[in-house]
């Protein structure tokens, strides 16, 4: 959880999303740069248009999350506290039927190349 947010913050914003079905919990975090802020950020849109080539450039994934572009389908093991797994897979429907949160997490500088 953000302990401080500057509305007028220009960087990188790190969206954090939470998927959870009964108690087995995962999570995946990207980075967003550009002119947006606040809740322009917290967008489901991920579902609808990310390929394994964005998921692969996320920075946490603790739950395998991939896409399989020849099915058009998710999937991710998520994880309970007892160490037990839940394999599941679907489409962005599915997928956002188990989006429990969206936050940012992390406000970063740009990096200039």
């Amino acid at each position: 959880m953000l302990k401080y947010y500057d509305p007028n913050f220009r960087g990188v914003h790190i969206v954090r999303a939470t998927f959870m079905a009964w108690d087995y919990v995962g999570h995946v975090a990207w980075p967003i740069g550009g002119n947006c802020r606040g809740a322009a950020m917290l967008d489901t849109d991920f579902l609808e248009c990310d390929t394994q080539e964005d998921i692969d450039r996320y920075v946490e994934n603790d739950c395998q999350f991939s896409f399989d572009e020849e099915s058009e389908t998710y999937s991710a093991v998520l994880h309970r506290e007892d160490g037990d797994t839940l394999e599941y897979s679907g489409d962005e429907d599915e997928f956002k039927s188990i989006l429990i949160s969206m936050e940012i997490s992390e406000c970063r500088e740009q990096k200039t190349h």
